[in-house]
């Protein structure tokens, strides 16, 4: 799973905070409930770790938490990127250095198709000072409704 690069959170992602315990998305909520005991028995029950915690051991705002991950199955999903990139640099084939091609393209053929974390940047975008002044709850509470 890997969260929104947009994702603007209130301090340390959840799943990130909870983390060194073991806590992920595919955590059932069984062991994000029991989680609290963990952190208590490892010393890392931080104000931090407490409201993560807080924000996955409810449905309604786990949910609300969840939203901002997508699913990537990086053996699929990495040799489809590759081959888009080598579409995007064949014009550009007569203009570069066939030598610097050539060794772009084979780091691109031994890149492993199992790595562990994907870092994405989100491209640069400009401020809208209207959400400047919002904090994500207040985003949420206009995009989310749950029935009671």
């Amino acid at each position: 799973m890997t969260t929104d690069p947009l994702a603007q959170w209130e301090g340390i992602f959840p799943y990130d905070a909870l983390a060194a315990v073991g806590i992920t998305p595919r955590s059932s909520m069984r062991e994000v409930r029991d989680a609290s005991f963990d952190l208590m028995a490892k010393g890392r029950m931080t104000p931090e770790a407490r409201r993560a915690w807080d924000e996955l051991r409810l449905v309604v705002t786990r949910l609300v938490v969840d939203f901002f991950l997508y699913e990537v199955d990086l053996a699929e999903e990495l040799p489809q990127a590759c081959e888009q990139l080598r579409r995007a640099l064949l014009p550009e084939r007569e203009e570069r250095d066939l030598s610097q091609l050539l060794s772009l393209e084979s780091e691109l053929e031994r890149m492993p198709a199992d790595v562990q974390k994907v870092v994405l940047t989100p491209p640069a975008a400009a401020q809208l000072e209207e959400f400047d002044q919002l904090s994500p709850s207040e985003l949420w509470d206009g995009l989310i409704q749950f029935d009671r």
